[in-house]
């Protein structure tokens, strides 16, 4: 591992070792740079933890902890701040201007400097706030601003004064906008704004108790020093003495909150979940969102509001005690008399807060509401003429600084990111820094004391802020109805529910993948931001479009064959390689490629070489078939590669097309295993450069179960004099592909195939008319790519090389042809059956011919299914009995001693049958296909041990016979059939295990069950083998595919359910089928067989795809002949819980399980063996 991590763009070396503690006790070494990586993944096994009821006693214990350490630690600050804001003003009545001769505007101009500072600094402290953790930097700021206050004391000059203010400026750059920070990653959007309107009343308590303050100070006699060098050195030592407690008490973020105990920070993590506001992102600074803070239209106009109403603000501030002063007040009496001023602050302030809070969709309202009351008030002051009607009208005109929490929680509610968030947070305080630059400028020292053009800019300030709030209101109505309009059976979100990046926070029911991913997609994402609704009504939830797309894929693509030991983290690498050599190929780019640069991220870099990702990934990119490839060539390979230093690209591609390039292992395969890319844990990010090292293109792609691959955008650097220099400036290092434009991302993309090229996919399965391949791109810098073949198939294979040729002459099979028959669940699935008078099987059969299959082809590959599955069992019961399986845990093989002890006898009741299939003509004389099996090649002799039945050893017998409780002996029940099942399903998981060739069925960690049950079928049941392994295989890959688009496939989502449970809910079914079930029943014995497996966790020891991986495939094997006997023996029809129900129920579990049970290996079984092995995730 490298000393080096990255964060964001910028390169961050490690000071030394560091060591955290991760869920289940254990411990991780880590380097400096990488901590904040890996507080992310703190988080994410947090996020992914169980549901918390927000109206929970213990939810809302945790609330109340917060709001007394939190609130009460800024609020206190803030109120620092504004009376050191004020201390200016006072000090003038104290005699400021007169003792440093302050003359004409030099006045206006101390006070505007200070915001030139705030100004210069708001940029730079938006970036260093998440480059460092908040609370921390917030508290030097604090420190800083303390000491520059007290600075103002030596002043002898105008020009002291000015570089003090400005500096004070840059100090209190980071408070307001840290806070607003604070308070959305601490608070749900229903309750920030009472928490903004909580740490903003310190600017109320400022003003009151600031001229309180300076009033008393004003009295102090002294001959030494005036009475403002006093008031600035006092207030200067308190705002520093207070960065102290700060320092300890003020959080960086939930998952770091020192008040909290470690339940309770769980429990402030999931609350703010829905807000989608950047908990996760809080270490990394995004580039690409200052551009979507720059084109957002909301925040302009909150920009233009925030200009406007601080030309009031800038002048009050540092006008206000001498406009007080020339109502006729004496210059003390003057300090007394701003306190109204504060009271009124504080009482419209706890109104609208409470208000915001308590009525959704008024924080507009309400902010153009109290700037009205502002407008009133300063024309009383420049039109009335007696005193107190003046003062009355100068305390309603400060109400409009209740205004600010309220759009400083517009901002942290609705805007996506947290680098996106920070950002437009300064920006907002850019423009509250001009505003007030601007406003004292229109108060000169020539009209003293009423200062008429000063108060004429502020109504006019105040005025033109009510426009802006009502524009931004209106634009918010015409969003409302242009969406409806759009998509008129989606309901209308309100400004509460829609995150700035457009998306949906509103409880949704839908099963597609492409929704689904809504739920871990980080929210700095987003391709274009969408203002936020506010007009609407409220339902509880909907469904979105995605429940009404058919669940319909190629069986073929659900069965497909492929090595050990992973789906995903060896299957879909290796196809992931293979995806991108065709990319690069159809871009024509191949040819200029130079060098690579792989990342695995997350699960994929955690598992290690264990799981063959390293070598799967490489030899996909040398185009090597996952489902010919010789299996002792990927290892042997995978050494050369290593050894020599070179990847040859393409390597199996026809007429030379690929190309050799220098490889350097350690160099160009990064491991990026704290990191995880925001679309999926499996991720993976290649990128290739040209001879000069420009990046020529980069791709992310994640596998996600199954063996199934989702093709990210491959973005395609458009100049060749491009300064993306290296690998290690670019994108690929953290994960996030740059907007080429020439093909859109889309997650649904290969999620539903597994087809190399997109125009293999079957055309319902692509997302519609803007999904283009690569030569259908924009013109730019990419030459026209050379015409290349739909299709990959299979060819024989160049001697001495183990990689698979491809012929790129073959016609696409798949094309773009719908199903004949498409469902979405279980329900439509039976309804269809029972229109069309079809069993599952003839059904799924009548689709695969809908989609370009002729009956020559299904036979022919249901029958290879059968082969290899067959295969793998005779692999592993053929192995030396008690060799070794790979991997740190040193298991011994279990299938071939078990298989001999079954077929030498033991067990005289029950022999293997063996059948010769396909050589009986049918009735017409004609010879049935013939189906490949084993079965009669499996040795059925007996093993001469010396140990016959007549000579067996008399079994030891542990107790005493002395005891009145006899001990009973040794002996074993005779369960034949059930034992042939658990040695098929034992076999084929030995032989994944062992990096073999399996079938994904539905992925490599359940490929045991479904194999041993057909097995267990054709040898003990069946009079019909061919018929009923197309009838097994169908029937499961119908119920699989409901699986597939209803919950999930993948353990990375649903722990083992996902797929132990899938398997033994399909095998059940499928076994149903061949004892002649109606679809009722057969519905129920995949109900009955999930229904008992739901939260089966994935906690596989060492992370290696072994233990308890191969014994549950035993176990599943079992529960799926049980389940699907007592549908058999059940009344149709009159279950209560049908298989729809179960699928859902899946789904909600998978989504309430905690991380740590899915695929980290951080709870159950391995994390309490214990072994000294390094720490990795299973994909089981």
């Amino acid at each position: 591992m490298s000393e080096k991590g990255n964060l964001g763009a910028t390169e961050y070396t490690a000071p030394a070792e560091h060591t955290i503690a991760l869920p289940g006790g254990r411990k991780l070494s880590l380097t400096g740079g990488e901590r904040l990586s890996v507080e992310r993944e703190r988080i994410l096994s947090i996020q992914d933890g169980d549901f918390i009821d927000l109206d929970s006693a213990q939810a809302k214990k945790v609330v109340r902890k917060i709001d007394l350490c939190i609130i009460p630690l800024m609020g206190f600050c803030y109120m620092l701040q504004f009376i050191d804001k004020l201390a200016l003003s006072g000090a003038t009545l104290l005699g400021l201007i007169e003792d440093l001769n302050l003359k004409g505007s030099q006045y206006s101009w101390s006070s505007a400097i200070f915001y030139f500072g705030y100004l210069a600094w708001s940029w730079p402290s938006s970036y260093l706030i998440v480059r460092f953790p908040i609370g921390k930097y917030l508290s030097v700021t604090v420190f800083v601003w303390g000491c520059i206050m007290m600075c103002h004391a030596a002043c002898k000059g105008f020009i002291g004064l000015l570089i003090t203010r400005f500096f004070l400026g840059v100090g209190e750059a980071a408070v307001a906008p840290g806070f607003a920070l604070i308070t959305g990653m601490f608070y749900t959007r229903q309750e920030q704004p009472m928490r903004q309107g909580g740490w903003f009343i310190g600017n109320a308590l400022g003003n009151i108790f600031g001229g309180l303050i300076a009033y008393a100070i004003g009295q102090i006699p002294s001959t030494t020093m005036e009475s403002w060098r006093y008031l600035f050195i006092i207030l200067g030592s308190v705002t520093a003495a207070y960065a102290i407690p700060l320092w300890f008490f003020l959080p960086d973020s939930p998952a770091k909150a020192v008040f909290l105990t470690e339940e309770e920070r769980q429990i402030a993590v999931k609350r703010t979940l829905e807000n989608k506001t950047g908990v996760l992102d809080n270490d990394t600074f995004v580039p690409r969102q200052v551009i979507d803070a720059a084109t957002d239209p909301q925040l302009w106009c909150l920009v233009l509001y925030t200009v406007s109403v601080n030309l009031c603000n800038g002048g009050l501030t540092s006008f206000g005690a001498l406009l007080v002063a020339g109502f006729g007040f004496s210059n003390l009496k003057a300090l007394l008399i701003q306190m109204p001023m504060g009271v009124t602050q504080l009482v419209f302030l706890l109104l609208t807060s409470s208000i915001a809070s308590l009525v959704p969709r008024v924080r507009l309202v309400l902010m153009i509401f109290n700037t009205l009351i502002s407008v009133a008030g300063m024309l009383m002051v420049y039109f009335l003429k007696d005193r107190a009607g003046r003062m009355a009208g100068l305390c309603l005109a400060t109400v409009y600084a209740a205004n600010m929490p309220l759009s400083l929680s517009i901002t942290s509610s609705n805007i996506g990111g947290f680098s996106k968030r920070s950002v437009s947070n300064s920006t907002m305080f850019v423009a509250y820094c001009v505003g007030n630059i601007i406003g004292p400028q229109f108060y000169y020292t020539r009209q003293k004391p009423k200062y008429q053009s000063g108060l004429a800019a502020s109504v006019s300030g105040l005025a033109m802020g009510v426009v802006f709030l009502t524009c931004l209101l209106a634009y918010y109505i015409y969003e409302n109805k242009r969406r409806d309009r759009a998509a008129p059976q989606t309901r209308r979100m309100s400004v509460e529910e829609v995150g700035w990046d457009g998306r949906r926070r509103g409880r949704r029911r839908h099963l597609s993948y492409k929704d689904r991913r809504s739920s871990t997609q980080n929210a700095d994402d987003s391709s274009q931001d969408l203002a936020a609704l506010i007009i609407g009504r409220e339902n509880t939830g909907t469904y979105s479009e995605a429940d009404h797309e058919h669940a319909v894929i190629s069986t073929f693509d659900l069965f497909s064959i492929g090595i050990g030991p992973s789906s995903s983290h060896t299957v879909g690498p290796m196809r992931a390689g293979n995806i991108f050599v065709a990319d690069l190929l159809d871009a024509n780019l191949l040819h200029k490629v130079n060098r690579i640069r792989v990342a695995i991220f997350g699960s994929l870099a955690l598992t290690g070489e264990g799981h063959m990702t390293p070598s799967a990934l490489l030899l996909g990119l040398e185009s090597a078939d996952v489902e010919t490839v010789d299996t002792s060539y990927v290892p042997r390979r995978f050494k050369e590669i290593k050894s020599g230093g070179k990847l040859f690209l393409g390597q199996a591609l026809p007429q030379g097309k690929g190309k050799e390039i220098a490889f350097d292992y350690k160099r160009d395969f990064v491991w990026e295993w704290t990191r995880k890319l925001p679309l999926h844990s499996n991720g993976m990010c290649l990128s290739v450069f040209d001879v000069d090292g420009n990046m020529l293109a980069t791709n992310n792609l994640y596998s996600v179960g199954g063996g199934f691959v989702v093709n990210g955008a491959l973005s395609i650097n458009p100049s060749p004099d491009s300064d993306t220099k290296g690998p290690d400036v670019s994108d690929a290092s953290s994960g996030r592909p740059a907007d080429s434009g020439h093909h859109p991302a889309d997650l649904t993309e290969n999620l539903y195939y597994k087809e190399i090229h997109r125009a293999d996919a079957a055309g319902d399965r692509r997302v519609g008319a803007e999904i283009k391949g690569l030569n259908d791109a924009s013109a730019g810098s990419l030459s026209p790519p050379e015409a290349e073949s739909k299709s990959l198939v299979a060819a024989s294979s160049p001697e001495g090389n183990g990689i698979t040729a491809v012929d790129t002459d073959s016609a696409n099979t798949t094309g773009s042809n719908h199903p004949r028959y498409p469902f979405r669940d279980a329900a439509s699935l039976i309804h269809l059956c029972h229109k069309h008078n079809l069993t599952i099987a003839q059904l799924v059969y009548e689709n695969e011919k809908s989609l370009g299959y002729s009956e020559e082809q299904i036979y022919e590959k249901i029958l290879r299914i059968w082969q290899v599955m067959d295969e793998s069992i005779l692999e592993s019961v053929q192995a030396e009995p008690g060799s070794l399986l790979p991997g740190s845990l040193r298991l011994h093989r279990r299938a071939p001693t078990l298989y001999k002890r079954l077929t030498r006898g033991l067990y005289h009741a029950h022999t293997l049958g063996v059948k010769k299939l396909g050589n009986d003509p049918d009735s017409s004389g004609n010879s049935s296909k013939s189906l490949s099996t084993q079965s009669q090649t499996i040795a059925l002799t007996r093993t001469e041990t010396g140990l016959g039945i007549g000579k067996r050893r008399m079994p030891r017998v542990h107790g005493s016979f002395e005891h009145p409780i006899t001990p009973a002996p040794r002996r074993r029940a005779a369960f034949a059939d059930m034992d042939y099942l658990n040695a098929f399903a034992i076999a084929v998981n030995e032989t994944n295990a062992a990096g073999g060739r399996v079938v994904t069925a539905p992925t490599n960690g359940a490929a045991g069950i479904i194999p041993a049950v057909l097995k267990y079928t054709l040898e003990f049941i069946s009079d019909d083998p061919e018929r009923d392994v197309i009838t097994f295989l169908l029937t499961a890959a119908a119920i699989g595919m409901l699986y597939k688009r209803g919950a999930t496939i993948s353990a990375a989502e649903g722990g083992c359910m996902a797929e132990v449970g899938v398997a033994c809910s399909m095998a059940a079914g499928a076994f149903a089928a061949c004892m002649g079930a109606s679809p009722e029943t057969i519905e129920q014995a995949a109900e009955i067989g999930i229904e008992h497996n739901l939260g089966l966790t994935c906690d596989p020891i060492g992370g290696l795809v072994q233990a308890p991986c191969i014994e549950r495939n035993a176990l599943g094997a079992i529960k799926a002949i049980s389940s699907a006997n007592l549908a058999l023996s059940s009344e149709t029809g009159r279950q209560k819980v049908r298989l729809d129900d179960a699928i859902r129920a899946m789904r909600v579990t998978a989504k309430g399980m905690r991380n740590e049970f899915k695929e980290t290996s951080l709870s159950g079984l391995a994390t309490s063996v214990s072994l000294h092995i390094p720490v990795s995730v299973p994909d089981c």
